[in-house]
């Protein structure tokens, strides 16, 4: 087995292998460094994670290309999260509360622990943790619907 010189003693077989690592394999080993991947039983999600660590890289690449001062990858990734997120941001700031009901572990004469659910006091029939938030009787999904502001005030 030969060894390089260098300060760093690697075998050969390693060096040939680094001198002729195509963009693939750096790809993947960058893509390993930050990765959104999350387990997950469903393909799309695990597909939409995949394609976003590849398209995230592709910006890095192009931005470290085009700008002459290079960031960290990680303050890159960050900046480019909130850039996106930014849109969605503002739009929600101008919407009014759809909600009107919260989530609650506690009825009013007793206190539930965080497995129970309690009956509907419209249906009877669906158990629910959700709490209207003007009366605090117990609501399911299908007696409540969501209302504005406005509506709910009338």
């Amino acid at each position: 087995m030969e060894v390089d010189d260098k300060a760093k003693k690697k075998p050969r077989a390693i060096l040939d292998y680094n001198a002729s690592k195509g963009g693939v394999d750096t790809a993947d080993e960058m893509l390993r460094a930050y990765s959104t991947k999350a387990a997950s039983r469903r393909w799309p999600l695990a597909a939409f994670f995949n394609l976003l660590d590849i398209v995230t890289l592709d910006a890095y690449v192009i931005c470290k290309d085009v700008q002459i001062t290079i960031k960290k990858r990680r303050d890159f990734i960050i900046e480019l999260a909130e850039k996106l997120c930014l849109a969605e941001k503002n739009r929600r700031r101008t919407v009014p509360q759809l909600f009107h009901l919260k989530r609650t572990r506690e009825h009013a004469e007793e206190e539930l622990p965080l497995n129970k659910r309690t009956k509907c006091k419209i249906c009877q029939s669906n158990k629910t943790r959700v709490q209207c938030s003007n009366c605090s009787k117990f609501v399911c999904g299908t007696c409540s619907t969501p209302v504005c502001k406005s509506c709910f005030e009338m």
